[in-house]
């Protein structure tokens, strides 16, 4: 009944966390959609700047305070897009950072190398485990996440000796 619980627990801490991933996913693609919206803005404002200094240098002799102020201006927007887009960047990644697993003691298979913060890596083995024949669904190969049920030396014996590898890598808290 515990390890039911358990399960149930880390079923919906995982149906949250996908949620907030689901959630993450949607606000940084409007987020890219802003940026590339103010980008494409910045560029249509730099463009009207280029024809202002282009106008400005063919009608007035004293064109260098003026390009100086333009450039300064162009300068000003390129960086308030740059802050603006970094802030709302530093917010996400803020979010992503607060997200958290349940508390309890439970293990999840562990994938890529590391751990979750608050998790602890263990990896353990059985190889060689002897099986009846190659075939007949005795042993059937699969990987999930760095784990992995399979068979010994690719099941390719001549003497019909079948041989299975059970590698589970797991984070536990």
């Amino acid at each position: 009944k515990q390890w039911y619980q358990r399960r149930v627990a880390i079923t919906a801490g995982r149906n949250e966390i996908a949620g907030l991933r689901s959630d993450l996913s949607a606000k940084i693609e409007v987020l890219e959609v802003e940026q590339n919206k103010t980008i494409n803005g910045t560029k249509t404002d730099i463009e009207g700047l280029k024809v202002k200094l282009t106008d400005i240098a063919s009608y007035k002799n004293d064109t260098k305070t003026d390009m100086k102020s333009l450039e300064i201006e162009l300068k000003q927007t390129i960086a308030g897009v740059k802050t603006d887009t970094s802030s709302e960047i530093s917010d996400v990644l803020a979010k992503v950072e607060e997200i958290s697993w349940p508390e309890g003691s439970y293990c999840i298979l562990g994938s890529g190398g590391n751990c979750p913060e608050g998790f602890t890596r263990y990896h353990g083995y059985s190889k060689a485990i002897w099986t009846y024949r190659n075939s007949g669904g005795y042993t059937q190969a699969v990987t999930f996440g760095d784990s992995k049920i399979g068979c010994h030396n690719a099941c390719s014996h001549s003497s019909n000796n079948w041989n299975t590898d059970i590698i589970i890598t797991s984070c536990c808290k």
